[in-house]
């Protein structure tokens, strides 16, 4: 959800010592000049799936029902799967924007 805060509290979390992604969105200062807190990676699997089925994040519609098991996504699970190890072998409290 655009402007939800979701930055606010990961950079918060991130403070308090739960492990965030090195490789961040970057600022935008027009926008968001302290930062976004998410992980490139992440937002990047994230655009993938909406691409799969013609959407963008600002799309209003849910995903197609079964979306998960879609043959499109192959790669797209292997992505979120190295994502996923790669963040618990650095930390064993993680935050996931």
């Amino acid at each position: 959800m655009h402007r939800s805060g979701t930055s606010a509290l990961t950079g918060s979390l991130a403070i308090l010592g739960a492990w965030v992604d090195s490789k961040l969105v970057a600022a935008v200062p027009s926008d968001n000049p302290k930062g976004y807190w998410e992980p490139v990676d992440v937002v990047n699997i994230n655009d993938d799936i909406f691409s799969a089925f013609g959407m963008h994040y600002m799309t209003y519609e849910s995903l197609p029902d079964g979306w998960k098991d879609h043959e499109s996504l192959r790669g797209v699970r292997s992505r979120i799967s190295d994502w996923y190890e790669k963040a618990f072998a650095a930390s064993s409290l993680i935050v996931l924007t």
